[in-house]
């Protein structure tokens, strides 16, 4: 009983450790967009990408995380990639957010 109760702490501790990763990889793309640094924040958007849609539970997050992707790209010049990104959050918004939104 005790190593079921200890195997379910470290894993509920595990999954808050690596979402606060995601969080923090999150915001220091926003931050290195908004600073102007399009470069880091496509390096850090190639970075969390693999695990976006697994690790962020919020939708509107994912989808912003996804739309500031393609602007990075955009920003420079790397068209293809930046629809890309465009696509799959318009993809994700309508289906996680809906039509409407």
């Amino acid at each position: 009983m005790k190593n079921g109760f200890f195997i379910l702490l470290f894993g509920l501790f595990y999954n808050h450790a690596y979402t606060q990763g995601i969080r923090t990889e999150l915001d220091a793309m926003d931050s290195a967009f908004a600073k102007g640094d399009y470069r880091q924040s496509t390096l850090l958007a190639e970075k969390i990408y693999p695990l976006a849609v697994s690790q962020i539970n919020n939708d509107t997050v994912l989808v912003e995380f996804l739309s500031t992707a393609g602007s990075a790209y955009y920003q420079l010049e790397e068209y293809a990639k930046a629809g890309k990104y465009f696509r799959e959050a318009a993809d994700q918004a309508k289906t996680r957010l809906g039509e409407t939104e």
